[in-house]
């Protein structure tokens, strides 16, 4: 009796290893669902009808990966990863606002694993955006492109007094007239810069110049500004044989982060940009870690034709780290808060009419100050308690806004800005740390604009154009509020 009610209670030899391999396989179903390897498993399961093959120049790669992007939205899958290699990026974007984009995932990893992604280029929408995600990890990639919104020409004459650079084209390189009819996906005037180089570096006295388009009869016509750059003495000191850098500065970034929350974008390399490398709109309690935005290795001189790093309209306790930035036509690393809306109308006490400032949002609750351009000062204002059209997460670009308020406001005229007051909505708690950046043409090295607590430290800056690091208030050309309790600690500038 005894044996038989062991029996009865004990499973046998061979129903332990049945239940051994049913829960190995269990487990191992359960982690093939959460890596989903673009190389291997589109096509079984049933998300395109080929799978993401590196290297191969003809296969276009966005709209596999775009695929993938939206099937993770409602499966459980917690990386998204591919075999490494060079994906190219061929067809039109889609959406129109970005070539690729990763919208509204959370707690997920996209990890390229050392891959190159190619654009098409020259300009871009935004390249890569990562849309209102959260706890959402970009890593381990580098982006480039197969016509780099950038080309490099040797000077062969120079006429000092008419501003005028005759040039060669460079072998591999196209003819900067190419750049003629470039237009901006999102409508932007699209700006041409040069910078002239001399054995791998910038030419003294210059930094970069405007160009006056059309590019034709292979002449650079500089630009008259009254800078010490684009007159005849400076001029003159260019010889034949010099390196033109010709940039088309327009359109949006390789990779933009948007509206989004606890995200890390680490382990990247970003070799040329038609304007800010890398942007994040919005975006708080993330980490940009280990990204190196600079010049194509071996033949690039230009790392961005704009800015490096760039914290737009920055919110709290975001951390720029352990990254390098070189050879920007712009400011290196930024944190800025402009203004959210310009005042239209006061059309009472408690009620105005606004502009908004791009897409920037101010939903109901939130706290409002105002800035009068003329004396710069920032005045206590109210909280927002109802709004005409109402918050949406896809506000009209530039559009009006009828706001009302819980309390009376001060006395507003047209022209002033509406900022945040709250200092978790300009960044407080963020931190730039432990940075290098090199060579800013025409930038600077570390530039903060409206921010509130934000700390810079242990960071080295070389060879900045414009100031090493800079607290800044602008009213006009960039409006925003004045930056409180910044600390700045630790730095070193080294020329």
């Amino acid at each position: 009796m005894r044996r038989t009610a062991a029996l009865a209670t004990v499973p046998s030899r061979v129903s332990i290893l049945i239940i051994s391999i049913f829960c190995i396989t269990c487990v191992a179903g359960e982690a093939a669902a959460q890596v989903l390897n673009m190389s291997h498993d589109l096509v079984t399961l049933g998300i395109a009808s080929q799978n993401l093959t590196p290297n191969d120049p003809s296969l276009d790669a966005r709209p596999l990966i775009q695929a993938a992007a939206y099937y993770v939205q409602t499966h459980q899958v917690q990386t998204l990863t591919a075999d490494p290699g060079a994906y190219y990026l061929l067809s039109a974007t889609y959406p129109s606002s970005a070539t690729l984009i990763f919208p509204t995932l959370s707690n997920m990893t996209v990890d390229l694993a050392g891959s190159t992604i190619y654009f098409m280029g020259p300009l871009l929408p935004n390249g890569i955006e990562v849309y209102q995600c959260s706890n959402f990890t970009l890593t381990n990639f580098s982006t480039d492109f197969l016509t780099p919104p950038y080309t490099h020409v040797q000077l062969t004459s120079i006429d000092p007094v008419n501003r005028v650079l005759y040039y060669q084209a460079l072998p591999g390189w196209p003819d900067p007239s190419t750049f003629n009819n470039l237009n901006s996906p999102f409508g932007d005037p699209v700006v041409l810069w040069t910078a002239i180089f001399r054995n791998g570096a910038i030419v003294p006295g210059t930094t970069r110049t405007v160009l006056t388009s059309p590019i034709t009869g292979n002449a650079l016509t500089l630009t008259q500004d009254g800078t010490p750059w684009t007159q005849a003495a400076t001029l003159s000191t260019l010889q034949p044989g010099d390196t033109a850098v010709v940039t088309a500065r327009a359109g949006g970034p390789p990779i933009l982060v948007w509206e989004s929350d606890s995200v890390t974008v680490s382990n990247i390399n970003i070799y040329g940009s038609p304007t800010w490398a890398l942007q994040l709109h919005a975006t708080s309690n993330s980490t940009v870690d280990g990204v190196r935005v600079m010049p194509r290795p071996g033949v690039g001189l230009i790392g961005s034709n704009a800015d490096g790093i760039h914290f737009e309209s920055v919110r709290q306790n975001n951390t720029l780290q352990n990254s390098y930035v070189s050879r920007t036509m712009d400011d290196a690393l930024i944190m800025d808060n402009l203004w959210a809306a310009t005042v239209v109308t006061q059309d009472s006490p408690t009620q105005l009419t606004v502009t908004r400032s791009g897409y920037l949002r101010f939903p109901n609750g939130t706290s409002a100050n105002f800035i009068d351009p003329l004396t710069t000062a920032e005045l206590t204002g109210a909280t927002i308690i109802s709004q005409v059209p109402q918050d949406s997460p896809s506000p009209t670009y530039n559009g009006q806004v009828v706001l009302t308020f819980n309390q009376v406001l001060p006395t507003l005229t047209p022209g002033m800005g509406m900022v945040y007051a709250d200092p978790n909505l300009r960044g407080q708690g963020s931190i730039i740390q432990d940075n290098l950046v090199e060579d800013t043409y025409g930038g600077r090295g570390i530039w903060l604009s409206g921010v509130e607590g934000v700390t810079v430290r242990r960071n080295v800056l070389r060879r900045t154009s414009l100031s090493g690091i800079i607290s800044h208030q602008d009213t006009e050309a960039d409006p925003g509020p004045p930056a409180h309790n910044v600390t700045i600690t630790d730095n070193a500038l080294e020329a």
